[in-house]
């Protein structure tokens, strides 16, 4: 009797993670309005501000959603150019202003940070 019970407990149909997937990206989906796709049509080449414009005209949708919608319309969008990078001969880097600390209190020449023994010297020299 116990084992028709266990048996039961234990293989009792359960939903499938499949079919929660689907009823979550249903309720998850924005259904665009023919007025708001014209809207993203119209306003081709779409680049990062015109999105966020019309996500807040729109109101229920982000501007990630925008521009997904405008790529599978195949509208052209123009992402923001990378930011520039900085030059690196702005100043001195650490190792010389390290050569130049050990230089001047006459410490040994070594590679890598300031060890304890090397900073109270520092220390001592400021006092």
């Amino acid at each position: 009797m116990f084992d028709l019970i266990k048996k039961w407990l234990y293989n009792q149909p359960r939903t499938t993670k499949k079919l929660n997937l689907k009823k979550r990206l249903k309720n998850m989906t924005t259904s665009y309005t023919p007025e708001m796709i014209k809207a993203i049509t119209d306003s081709a080449p779409l680049d990062l501000v015109k999105a966020h414009a019309l996500s807040a005209q729109f109101g229920n949708v982000s501007y990630r959603s925008v521009i997904s919608k405008a790529k599978s319309l195949k509208i052209e969008y123009v992402s923001k150019a990378p930011a520039a990078k900085k030059d690196k001969a702005a100043g001195p880097t650490k190792i010389v202003v390290l050569a130049a600390i050990r230089g001047k209190l006459e410490l040994p020449t070594r590679e890598g940070d300031l060890t304890k023994t090397e900073l109270e010297t520092i220390l001592a020299a400021l006092s």
